[in-house]
């Protein structure tokens, strides 16, 4: 099956001809005010996935990201890596992420939230999915919502567990 990894797309974070392995910190920002607005889209089939290290990706209201949509997505995390910050973060009044059907394996954060973390009036609406042995260092094992407006419907949370409050999911400001 088709498999993305994000220690591999690097061109639009990194100069030409530079490489980062496995356990550097980066994150991708989906907008820049000369591309407005602008989402990101990860629409998945039952073969594919996502290969997550340590890197994030943000979408900030601010910067005129308007979304992240994950639909039908495989997120596996590496078990040994406690990464900086959330897998998927969104902030702002206007930025939303919407998880359909997904799968997020071993995500870890040093932060609030080990895959997810949305503030500052950030939509989110999570349905059909599954969080497996999420953790952070903060709030929200899995999801950890500060100022955030969610929906979650028909949604597991498996061996979640955080160092403060909400082992699975955190809401609160």
């Amino acid at each position: 099956g088709d498999i993305i990894h994000a220690a591999t797309s690097t061109s639009s974070v990194r100069p030409s001809g530079s490489s980062v392995g496995p356990t550097e910190n980066w994150e991708v920002r989906l907008c820049s005010h000369s591309l407005l607005p602008c989402s990101l889209q990860f629409v998945g089939t039952s073969s594919s996935s996502f290969v997550r290290h340590s890197q994030n990706i943000v979408c900030q209201a601010s910067d005129g990201c308007t979304g992240i949509t994950l639909q039908n997505a495989v997120v596996q995390c590496d078990p040994n890596v406690m990464a900086p910050s959330a897998t998927f973060q969104v902030s702002g009044d206007g930025a939303a992420l919407r998880i359909e059907g997904s799968t997020f394996t071993d995500c870890r954060s040093m932060q609030d939230g080990g895959a997810v973390r949305a503030y500052d009036g950030a939509t989110v609406n999570i349905s059909g999915s599954t969080f497996q042995r999420s953790a952070s260092q903060g709030n929200g094992g899995a999801a950890a919502l500060l100022g955030a407006r969610a929906t979650v419907n028909g949604t597991r949370f498996e061996a979640c567990t955080s160092d403060k409050s909400g082992g699975a999911a955190f809401s609160g400001q």
